[in-house]
C-alpha cells in the first residue's frame, strides 16, 4: 500500500514562505520547485488512494464470493444433515421391522414344533384305531363265517337256530356300531389332519392321508 513521503520535517507553510536573503528570481524558482514536488505527492497520494479503494473493492468482492461459498456450504450442512437424520430415521425402521420379524420368526417356530407334536400324537391315534379297526373287521369277518355255518348246520333246527341266529345277530350289530363309532373318529381325524396341513405342516400331514375315507368305507363294505 502507499504511504506518502514527507521531505524533511518543515511545514508547508515554512517551505512556500520567502526566504529574504533570497533574491526574487531564485524564490521564484524555490516555489516552482516547491510546487512541482508537492504535486508529485499529490499525485502519488491520489494514486495511493485509488489503488486502497481498488484493493477495498476486491476484498469486497472477495468477502461477497465468500458469503456465497459460506451460504452453498451452510446448504450443504443443512442437506446432508437432513439426509442423515431421514437415513437414521430409516434405519431404525428397518430395524424394527427386523425384530418383528424375528419375533415372527421365532413364534412360527415355536407353532411349528408344536404342530409337529400334534401331528405325532394324531398318527399315533390315528395308528391305534387302525389296529383296533383292523381287529373288528377280523372279528366281523369271523362271526359272518360262524352265522353262515350255523346257519347251514341249523337251517332245520327250529327255535335253537332262531335263538343262535339271534345271538349272532346281536353280535353283528355290537360289531357294526364298533365300526360306526370308529369312522366317526376316523373323519374326525380326517379333520384334524386336514388343520394341520393347512398350518403348512403338509409333509407329515400327508402320510395320514394315504388311507382315504373312501378306501376305509370300501373296506368295511368288503365283508357284505
Amino acid at each position: 500500500m502507499y504511504s506518502p513521503t514527507t521531505e524533511g520535517s518543515n511545514s508547508p507553510s515554512q517551505l512556500l514562505s520567502p526566504d529574504p536573503e533570497i533574491g526574487s528570481a531564485a524564490q521564484l524558482r524555490f516555489q516552482k520547485a516547491r510546487i512541482k514536488s508537492l504535486t508529485i505527492q499529490l499525485n502519488e497520494q491520489v494514486k495511493g488512494k485509488e489503488e486502497v479503494v481498488k484493493e477495498g473493492k476486491g476484498k469486497e468482492r472477495k468477502m461477497r464470493a465468500m458469503g456465497e461459498d459460506i451460504k452453498r456450504m451452510n446448504k450443504t450442512i443443512a442437506d446432508f444433515t437432513s439426509a442423515n437424520a431421514k437415513m437414521k430415521a430409516k434405519e431404525n425402521e428397518q430395524s424394527d421391522l427386523l425384530d418383528g420379524m424375528k419375533r415372527e420368526n421365532a413364534q412360527l417356530k415355536k407353532e411349528l414344533q408344536e404342530s409337529k407334536k400334534k401331528i405325532s400324537t394324531a398318527d399315533k391315534e390315528h395308528r391305534g384305531r387302525e389296529v383296533r379297526l383292523a381287529r373288528a373287521l377280523e372279528e366281523c369277518d369271523k362271526f359272518k363265517s360262524v352265522l353262515s355255518n350255523a346257519t347251514k348246520e341249523t337251517k332245520n333246527a327250529g327255535g335253537d337256530f332262531r335263538k343262535e341266529k339271534d345271538k349272532l345277530l346281536q353280535q353283528v350289530r355290537s360289531l357294526e356300531r364298533q365300526r360306526g363309532e370308529l369312522l366317526q373318529a376316523f373323519k374326525k381325524q380326517m379333520k384334524l389332519v386336514d388343520v394341520l396341513k393347512r398350518q403348512k405342516v403338509h409333509v407329515e400331514a400327508a402320510k395320514l392321508l394315504e388311507f382315504t375315507e373312501e378306501e376305509f368305507v370300501k373296506v368295511l363294505e368288503w365283508g357284505n
